[in-house]
C-alpha cells in the first residue's frame, strides 16, 4: 500500500505474460477502472518474442509520448523529448529557441506531472534522440504539431542542415530566427 497513488504507472508485461495467454486488455480495463486518477501506461519488454518492429526502448518512448495531450494551443514553447539526459542550457539549439522567445520545456527535466504533461501544449516538438523518433512523429501527428529530428552530429553539413531545418520551422511558425553571430545557417 503506497501512502498516496502515483499519477501514472508504468506497467510493463514481459513474453511470460503472452506466452501464458493473460488477458492484458482486461487487466488495463481493470486498472483504469479501480484506479481513475492514475493514467496507465501499456510497456512492453518482449526482447525473445520480438524479431521485427519497435524496439522495448522505442515503445517505452511512445508509451510515454502517448499521454501528453493539446489542452491549450501555446504559440511560443517548444517541448524537447525523449533524451535520457537535460541538455545543456549553453547548447545553441536552446539559445535560439531563447532568443527567438519561446519556453523551452525538456521532458528530462520537468520534477512534476502537471510540467510534464504541459509539453502536449507546445507548438514544436523536437528530439535529439534516436531511439524518441517514432513517438516524437506518433505524438506530432496525432496532435498536428510540427517536430524536428536534430540528432548530435559532428559533420559541419549535417549541423549547418539541421540548422537551416530548425530557422525554417521558427519561420513557418512566424517566429523570428534569431540573428545570426557565428550560426551555420
Amino acid at each position: 500500500k503506497l501512502p498516496k497513488m502515483p499519477p501514472l504507472v508504468f506497467l510493463f508485461t514481459v513474453c511470460v505474460h503472452r506466452f501464458m495467454g493473460v488477458d492484458l486488455d482486461y487487466i488495463y480495463q481493470e486498472l483504469r477502472s479501480r484506479f481513475p486518477d492514475v493514467i496507465f501506461v501499456e510497456s512492453y519488454m518482449e526482447p525473445i518474442s520480438q524479431k521485427d518492429g519497435l524496439t522495448p526502448e522505442q515503445r517505452l518512448r511512445d508509451g510515454m509520448f502517448s499521454v501528453l495531450n493539446k489542452k491549450e494551443d501555446v504559440p511560443v514553447q517548444v517541448s524537447i523529448l525523449g533524451s535520457d539526459m537535460k541538455i545543456e542550457e549553453s547548447s545553441e539549439m536552446k539559445e535560439i529557441f531563447r532568443e527567438a522567445g519561446m519556453t523551452v520545456l525538456e521532458s528530462s527535466a520537468c520534477q512534476t506531472m502537471d510540467q510534464y504533461l504541459s509539453m502536449g501544449n507546445s507548438s514544436l516538438f523536437v528530439t535529439c534522440y534516436p531511439t524518441a523518433l517514432h513517438g516524437v512523429k506518433k505524438l506530432a501527428a496525432r496532435l498536428q504539431v510540427p517536430y524536428l529530428y536534430l540528432p548530435a552530429s559532428f559533420s559541419y553539413q549535417e549541423i549547418n542542415h539541421q540548422m537551416l531545418a530548425l530557422r525554417d520551422q521558427l519561420l513557418a511558425m512566424k517566429v523570428q530566427f534569431p540573428a545570426q553571430k557565428d550560426r551555420h545557417a
